[in-house]
């Protein structure tokens, strides 16, 4: 198997990936309960599809 771009390409398109678990994780989820401003803007590389 050759882990290149179209592999991943192709793997994105069909939605195979498994990197995303379809909702915020409980550590995320237990981060962003603890912030003072609930308005902020927070930039979490590789997070998926960003829920």
């Amino acid at each position: 198997m050759k882990l290149d771009q179209t592999y991943w390409d192709k793997r994105y398109i069909e939605m195979k990936t498994r990197w995303d678990v379809g909702s915020p994780t409980k550590p995320l989820k237990e981060y962003i309960n603890q912030l003072k401003n609930k308005d902020a803007r927070i930039l979490i590389p590789g997070s998926g599809n960003g829920y």
